[in-house]
């Protein structure tokens, strides 16, 4: 992870014109707890964050040296939990200078618009660049890059270079009001959005299981299970192993028996089909009916069926066909949106509460018959799937 994170910053950090060179841990600013650096929206530029010479000998008065390095992020919003790349902007110190002989507070508060101005570009590049499937981020960045110079030159002529004290304010007025309005909500990276109509589920959790029979006694275990779901329809394969019930009494079978009190390893696999009825808020019900084997093992095995002789103690076991029927409640814990990875697209996580109570009747042989029984699953379940386009 760490690795592909690198990767990633690496193909990120490109920077507007103005931009020099990354970070020096030479350029230490401990007031600030930067290295050499001012971090947009902690504080206004002051004089001494210009601490590099004029090299153009007056030529031009003031120069700003910016870097943006993405950062993951987080940020949950009405119980939703968005991950994202965001930006921490910033002015290198030690690359950036003022014109001794122009320093006045209309030329620092012009520094500070194009700080701003740059602040209100990447915002919308972290907001749009999930959202273009089709355009690479140098793409992007590269557009960006020529709106800053174009409006940086309109802001050069309309301020006299920042000289234009009245031309400051109403810029800067103006950008307030555009970075105020343009706060970076996670929300609009899924604006317009919904999610795929393909999804996975997966679900683990506790089984109890008590059925109306003369030999089987309950029992309690673990519950597996998968689904591919289409729009409201889900197909899915659950693998059930239970334990901690008794025979109730003897079997004896053609190949096998089982004595009243011997322990019994209980499980099922079982193919099901639901379909999704009421799915709001944070509750979802789907009713589902289901085919498979369900089946048991104890006692033991006669000598005349145990394949390897070695093995002087083989269970015997029993099975059948088992149909059923219940409903999924799935209550909603957690729910994650992922944009972080432009490759993976934008996907979402909903983690929820599955409680999942159903009826099997079974169809054992060696005289034992229909089994009818009461099932509960309680666990966890997990849905991914993609946000796309209506």
């Amino acid at each position: 992870m760490k690795r592909v994170l690198l990767l990633f910053l690496l193909a990120l950090s490109i920077v507007p014109s103005q931009a020099q060179r990354p970070f020096s841990k030479k350029n230490v600013d401990n007031e600030d707890l930067h290295l050499g650096a001012v971090k947009w929206g902690e504080r206004k530029l002051r004089w001494d964050d210009f601490r590099a010479v004029n090299p153009t000998n007056g030529r031009t008065s003031s120069y700003v040296s910016l870097e943006a390095i993405p950062k993951e992020k987080e940020k949950i919003l009405n119980g939703i939990k968005y991950k994202y790349i965001g930006w921490e902007n910033y002015v290198i110190q030690n690359n950036s200078w003022l014109d001794v002989k122009n320093m006045n507070e209309s030329k620092l508060k012009h520094c500070q618009n194009q700080f701003d101005l740059w602040e209100f570009l990447v915002r919308k590049v972290a907001v749009e660049y999930p959202r273009k499937q089709n355009v690479s981020l140098d793409a992007q960045y590269s557009e960006m890059q020529r709106a800053f110079d174009e409006e940086i030159d309109r802001m050069n002529i309309v301020t006299n270079q920042g000289n234009n004290a009245q031309a400051v304010d109403s810029i800067a007025d103006e950008l307030a009001k555009k970075l105020t309005d343009e706060e970076l909500d996670p929300r609009d990276l899924v604006r317009g959005l919904v999610p795929s109509k393909v999804y996975w589920m997966g679900d683990m959790g506790i089984i109890a299981s008590v059925p109306f029979s003369d030999y089987q006694g309950t029992s309690y275990g673990v519950s597996f299970g998968a689904s591919y779901n289409r729009c409201k329809r889900l197909y899915g394969l659950d693998i059930d192993m239970s334990f901690f019930s008794k025979c109730k009494k003897q079997i004896l079978a053609k190949k096998g028996h089982i004595e009243e009190g011997d322990w019994l390893i209980c499980g099922a696999i079982t193919s099901y089909f639901g379909y999704n009825v009421y799915n709001r808020d944070k509750v979802a019900l789907t009713p589902f009916i289901g085919v498979g084997v369900r089946f048991f093992d104890g006692g033991e095995r006669y000598e005349e069926y145990i394949k390897n002789k070695n093995r002087k103690h083989v269970m015997y076991e029993c099975a059948g066909f088992s149909t059923g029927l219940g409903m999924m409640i799935d209550y909603k814990l957690k729910h994650t949106i992922n944009s972080r990875f432009k490759y993976m697209g934008i996907d979402a996580t909903e983690t929820q509460l599955r409680v999942k109570p159903y009826i099997s009747v079974t169809r054992y042989g060696d005289g034992i018959g229909w089994v009818p029984a009461i099932n509960l699953a309680v666990g966890v379940n997990t849905k991914t799937y993609r946000m796309k386009e209506k």
